[in-house]
């Protein structure tokens, strides 16, 4: 096959992917990086920090400070957390829990307790 069919056919391909990892999601910044997805939130006072690269590495900050990491090039389990962390409190301790998912683009899901609280909805 020549090269020109070839690429007029790949050609649609990579711009269907550029698009839809340039979909803005809900609670998430860039933070002027193009390969680098952020969720913000706060959990009892908290502040907590999902941060996702394109390079297979998902970080969860607590008040600024790395508490844990899960270095993987792919995830294709949606049911199971990347990431789990226990927050705990004189009153009780609660559960967080990020999810990961990739295809094409990656989607995060954050649940407190096991109920959706940030990110995609999968």
């Amino acid at each position: 096959m020549p090269n020109y069919i070839l690429s007029l056919l790949i050609f649609p391909i990579i711009l269907t992917i550029y698009f839809l990892t340039r979909i803005k999601k809900e609670n998430r910044s860039k933070d002027g990086n193009l390969f680098k997805d952020i969720i913000d939130i706060a959990v009892d006072g908290k502040k907590f920090r999902v941060e996702n690269n394109s390079f297979g590495s998902l970080k969860l900050y607590c008040e600024g400070r790395l508490v844990s990491e899960f270095k993987g090039m792919f995830a294709m389990d949606k049911k199971k957390p990347k990431i789990t962390f226990i927050i705990e409190s004189d009153e009780k301790n609660r559960k967080l829990e990020v999810y990961a998912y990739s295809i094409w683009t990656v989607n995060l899901k954050i649940t407190l307790d096991g109920v959706r609280i940030a990110g995609d909805n999968f």
